[in-house]
């Protein structure tokens, strides 16, 4: 699934190669636990020479093991002791002879690696191998304090007798809830002092690299806030701690703690790089985005890093380290591929990316099957992933730094052309705010200009807030000014309508008979324009006459059809009709909604109230009171006459006399 979700196979001769590189490292030797013949003063290696017993409950004593049936068990090994994780105990032994000619020179063993943590050496120094009291007992585990130690060294090391020409048989208890595995080496003491000198310099030289790496993409992160380089500097945080802990240096450098804290700068490190390691790749390669798989993948990473590393305080290291280790082999192996998609994308710095991740995929994978307990530890399985984790650092760090300085090219050349942009944008922002000035105070003036008249007041009554709300965009600013004067228009409009009164109770202001049909024919059309989405109905009734100004009736009535509308629904009509009653008229404007409640029946008419159910509809109080006043002033009344099923809105107009 990950390698199809990739998209990029490996190429064919992969698996050859690698096989031919693991048969490159691994070589049995000619002879198993053959005794080891120290002819010449020279380093001298145990694979080969060792026999190994394992001890699954740990109970097995150094006085049990001398007996005859406990030496039958022990079986050669082909190399060094490489189990992997395990949780038992092993017994490893072998016999060494300095030369007859030798002169006695001081010989000194290395076992390695630091971070096992229980070893205990027995080194003979009697002449009786099956007697326990002709061993030396050496503790050099981390799990013993260093300052106990006869020799300080970052290793395990420990001095041999070397009488020339007598064999002695050294045994080596080991238990560790990291991956079980023993190296060593015998050394004579010219040459363990240039070794250790050399060791030291080289060991040296390795941390500061990577603490150099570390500061650097750690200042960056920190200048930059730069969440990508944040989670790199993470991660060579966590590889420059576990190295403290694995290369022993922490035994040098705080040797009264380190038996306390080394299990959690090995297994936390590792366990912590695995969680950052992920992060990484999931931010640099946009698995979120593009690759979903993979990026579940990278977030189970992270859940078994988290729990790798709870594991170290509550026991559980030894059962989830292996884990650990498979989800690093896999990574090591298909990381190159995203790297290689990443350059063929074209993006920042991929040929370093590719390079930085491909550098260690070679003496990684050997590495992780070390670890495992899958094949031998070598001088390459050892330091070969060192030296392949030191470029890929470097690499990766140069490469996010060119990232950065391509990205800060391309955000320098965006934003000159958002600039040049946002000249010619303002440019034309400019021209637009001038012709909506321009609109604005034509309209303002059409405005003022239409006030003239007590019909425009009316007309600006009913459509003045929605022609704001329309030209919110241009014209937002003055919503306020044009509120106030709403409210100024009614002041007017009631000196306009107080001109209009006679003094013998007839209109003077363009009287003349109206017929009803033809007043509500108008209503209609009018209606129809306004509204061509709704439905207007007229119901013709008895034959009327009324004496009065067509403008003001027909505006009182198309605020009634207007009300109507907006409390009912949009498939409901709205109906006028009337009736003769008396020597009168009586108009009805019917809508469909949902009524008047009789908290509000009270204030229909009072100047600007709306009603409750007015919400999202755009007036300002003024309709129904216009109406009033209006057909008071033409000698009439209006009332709410039903509100059960809908409101019935009544105007009584008085039918024309004859002279």
């Amino acid at each position: 699934m990950l390698i199809r979700t990739l998209r990029c196979p490996a190429p064919r001769w992969t698996v050859p190669f690698l096989l031919l590189v693991v048969s490159l490292w691994f070589r049995l030797p000619d002879s198993y636990a053959a005794p080891l013949l120290l002819e010449k003063p020279q380093p001298y290696s145990l694979a080969g020479h060792l026999e190994n017993l394992v001890d699954p409950t740990g109970a097995l004593t150094f006085k049990e093991l001398l007996t005859a049936g406990a030496t039958a068990r022990f079986t050669p090994l082909p190399g060094f002791v490489n189990q992997g994780f395990i949780r038992a105990a092993s017994w490893s032994r072998f016999t060494y002879q300095p030369a007859a000619h030798d002169s006695s020179e001081d010989l000194f063993l290395r076992l390695t690696p630091a971070f096992l943590d229980e070893v205990t050496l027995y080194v003979q120094v009697g002449s009786n191998p099956a007697d326990p009291a002709s061993y030396r007992k050496h503790d050099l585990g981390d799990h013993y304090p260093a300052e106990l130690r006869q020799i300080r060294h970052p290793d395990m090391v420990a001095p041999l007798p070397s009488t020339p020409g007598i064999p002695r048989q050294v045994y080596i208890r080991v238990r560790s809830s990291s991956t079980h595995t023993l190296q060593g080496w015998i050394y004579p003491s010219d040459q363990f002092i240039g070794w250790s000198a050399n060791y030291t310099t080289w060991m040296g030289g390795l941390l500061g690299v990577i603490l150099f790496d570390l500061v650097i993409s750690a200042l960056l992160a920190l200048m930059l806030r730069d969440v990508l380089i944040g989670y790199y500097s993470l991660f060579a945080l966590t590889f420059f701690v576990r190295q403290l802990g694995i290369d022993g240096a922490i035994f040098i450098l705080c040797p009264s703690v380190a038996h306390l804290i080394n299990d959690y700068l090995v297994g936390g490190g590792i366990s912590l790089g695995l969680c950052a390691y992920s992060l990484f790749v999931m931010r640099l390669f946009n698995t979120h985005g593009e690759r979903p798989y993979v990026h579940r993948f990278l977030q189970l990473n992270i859940l078994i890093g988290a729990a790798t590393t709870l594991g170290i305080p509550l026991g559980w290291y030894g059962q989830l380290a292996p884990v650990t280790t498979i989800c690093y082999l896999l990574l090591a192996c298909f990381i190159p591929l995203l790297a290689y998609q990443y350059l063929r994308r074209g993006a920042p710095a991929g040929g370093w990316i590719v390079m930085g991740f491909s550098v260690v995929l070679i003496p990684a994978v050997p590495r992780f099957l070390v670890v495992l307990g899958l094949i031998q530890p070598t001088w390459f399985t050892t330091y070969g992933y060192y030296y392949g984790m030191v470029l890929q650092m470097v690499m990766i760090t140069l490469a996010l730094i060119k990232r950065l300085e391509v990205s800060r090219e391309l955000l320098l050349s965006t934003s000159r052309r958002t600039e040049a942009v946002a000249v010619e944008l303002a440019k034309e922002m400019t021209g637009e705010l001038r012709e909506a000035l321009q609109r604005q105070t034509r309209f303002v003036a059409m405005v003022c200009h239409e006030y003239r008249t007590p019909l425009a007041i009316i007309r600006a009554n009913l459509d003045l807030l929605a022609l704001l709300q329309e030209q919110d965009d241009n014209i937002a600013f003055a919503v306020g000014k044009m509120k106030r004067a709403v409210a100024r228009l009614v002041e007017v409009l009631e000196v306009s309508l107080g001109r209009v009164r006679l003094s013998d109770g007839a209109l003077t202001l363009r009287p003349e008979p109206l017929e009803l049909e033809r007043l509500c024919s108008r209503l209609l059309e009018q209606a129809t324009e306004y509204w061509p989405d709704r439905r207007v109905v007229v119901v013709a009734g008895d034959t009327a006459v009324v004496q009065g100004d067509p403008l003001l009736l027909q505006t009182a009535l198309l605020n009634l059809v207007d009300n109507g509308l907006k409390y009912s629904r949009a498939d409901r009509p709205v109906t006028v009709s009337w009736t003769v009653v008396g020597g009168e008229v009586v108009v009805r404007v019917a809508d469909q909604g949902s009524g008047v409640t009789p908290q509000e029946q009270g204030r229909l008419f009072e100047k600007y109230f709306r009603g409750s159910a007015t919400t999202g509809t755009v007036g300002a109080g003024l309709g129904l009171w216009l109406v009033a006043r209006i057909v008071e002033e033409h000698g009439g009344s209006v009332a709410l006459e039903s509100s059960v099923t809908g409101a019935v809105m009544a105007v009584r107009l008085p039918l024309k006399r004859n002279p």
